[in-house]
């Protein structure tokens, strides 16, 4: 008796909720993706240097300042009397001038405290062109000028 060979083919049914989700996998479908960022390198800067520090101002001798005043009279008054023509209304007058001057005596700056600009600019123009004594370094005065009509 020969024995024949038959194939078997076993149907199984399983419900859909059962069956795996193949669009998917496990893991991402407990965790989303992070969004993806994005690295830029630093910007570079160089650095500077500290910028050098003021240099303290020492007080200009009474003297010294006194000297190059009356050098320079003549040009005050000549600056008095502009403004004193254009502004008849002029009346005794009290300016503040200060003048800072560099080690060997330059003027480097010069203010002053008129409301008048004229007057002003020319009595800054007269100071920046006076001869202060080489004080050794930076120095400062402070002094008045007064301006009468008479």
């Amino acid at each position: 008796m020969e024995m024949s060979r038959a194939s078997v083919i076993l149907l199984v049914s399983i419900p859909w909720q059962w069956l795996p989700a193949f669009d998917i996998g496990p893991l991402e479908r407990q965790t989303a993706k992070p969004p993806v960022r994005e690295e830029h390198a630093p910007e570079r800067t160089t650095m500077e240097p500290a910028p050098p520090k003021p240099a303290q101002l020492v007080q200009l001798a009474d003297d010294v300042v006194v000297r190059a005043l009356d050098r320079g009279r003549a040009a005050f008054i000549g600056c008095w009397k502009r403004a004193l023509a254009a502004d008849p209304l002029l009346d005794t007058t009290k300016i503040k001038l200060r003048v800072e001057v560099d080690p060997v005596g330059t003027v480097v700056a010069v203010t002053h405290d008129t409301t008048n600009q004229k007057l002003g600019n020319c009595l800054s123009a007269v100071t920046r062109g006076l001869p202060f004594a080489a004080a050794g370094s930076a120095a400062v005065a402070e002094f008045p000028l007064i301006f009468d009509p008479q």
